[in-house]
């Protein structure tokens, strides 16, 4: 009968423990998620003076992007679409970075693209890009004075 009533007694004292261990159990599973904003004006523009393989893409970088300790993002993830419309993840870039060149394309495909910020737990997409398809360019006539400069040495030369 003792051995009952101190059962009783000690009963009380045993669900509050574990409640407190549930609890504390819960506030240790918890994440705080914390919201980062997506780049912006995402630009995809044909590569000047290449083989039709390469598209420049140019974004402003979120505004919680900041060279301050405690950055919220980690960096940012490019994505591809191509034309049978999967996103695929083409490269990582760290924070700070605003711009990359994507390269191993071909001239007859249009690609889209997507730059979301990321964080330890969030990522923030952008909108997606209008279609580009690279063009081939060997010249650049922006070059034509040193070519005809390159011409007139080549000329006193002989």
């Amino acid at each position: 009968m003792k051995i009952f009533v101190i059962a009783l007694l000690l009963l009380p004292l045993s669900l509050f423990a574990q409640a407190d261990n549930i609890v504390d159990s819960l506030e240790s599973d918890t994440t705080t998620i914390l919201k980062i904003a997506p780049p912006t004006s995402v630009l995809a523009e044909n590569y000047k003076y290449d083989d039709a393989d390469k598209i420049q893409l140019t974004w402003v970088p979120s505004i919680d992007d900041q060279p301050v300790p405690g950055n919220p993002v980690d960096g940012y993830h490019v994505y591809r679409i191509t034309d049978e419309g999967e996103a695929v993840l083409v490269s990582t870039v760290g924070f700070g970075k605003s711009s990359i060149i994507d390269e191993g394309l071909t001239d007859e495909s249009s690609y889209k693209y997507i730059i979301s910020a990321f964080s330890k737990n969030y990522e923030a997409k952008s909108a997606t890009t209008a279609a580009v398809t690279p063009e081939r360019e060997w010249l650049n006539f922006g070059l034509t004075s040193l070519f005809i400069i390159a011409l007139i040495m080549a000329g006193a030369v002989i």
